[in-house]
């Protein structure tokens, strides 16, 4: 347990450290043409992290619906398929990319069960959006289909990323006001 305390401590300073250096990309938000590292990854692995974006998607609906309430209950559903993630199943470089991706998740999460608008909700659910993806792309999940999403006038123009199974847009920053607003930027098949 103490081993795992100190470890956890070295990654958010070693990720303190990075974040500080990192001011392109501050909130771990990706951004078009971001390459991701590949691992080879423990099946196992996978297939926790392809768990982990299943249950996403139900979160991703409760964003459709524009229901904060619905969004605070499903993040509950989201921080249980986290804890089923096993990162003693990353070793190196793969350990720590999933450190910082979690460590941005989990945050994301918290801003789920804690924020008072669904505003802040979304703001965190872009975050967590694109430390998902950033999950997927770098360790696999097993053959689980993703599309990565796009839309340009999210959070206030700025635009923000989602992953979902279906190629149809339904879009989580606007819902019934923009259904449809965005594209498929890339379709992850891993």
């Amino acid at each position: 347990m103490r081993k795992s305390i100190i470890i956890m401590a070295l990654a958010l300073v070693s990720w303190s450290v990075y974040a500080q250096h990192d001011h392109a990309n501050m909130h771990g938000k990706q951004e078009e043409g971001q390459e991701v590292k590949r691992y080879d990854t423990d099946k196992k692995f996978q297939d926790q992290l392809g768990g982990l974006y299943e249950s996403s998607l139900i979160l991703t609906e409760a964003f459709v619906s524009s229901d904060p309430a619905l969004v605070k209950r499903k993040a509950v559903d989201i921080k249980k398929a986290m804890g089923k993630v096993d990162m003693k199943l990353l070793k190196g470089q793969a350990h720590m990319d999933w450190m910082k991706y979690s460590t941005l998740m989990n945050s994301s999460i918290i801003v789920f069960e804690k924020a008072e608008s669904l505003a802040e909700q979304r703001e965190a659910y872009a975050t967590f959006s694109a430390n998902l993806y950033k999950s997927l792309k770098a360790f696999g999940s097993n053959g689980k289909e993703a599309y990565y999403q796009h839309c340009p006038m999210a959070l206030n123009n700025t635009g923000a990323y989602w992953l979902s199974d279906k190629a149809e847009i339904r879009n989580p920053y606007f819902g019934d006001a923009m259904m449809k607003c965005g594209s498929t930027k890339e379709k992850i098949n891993d």
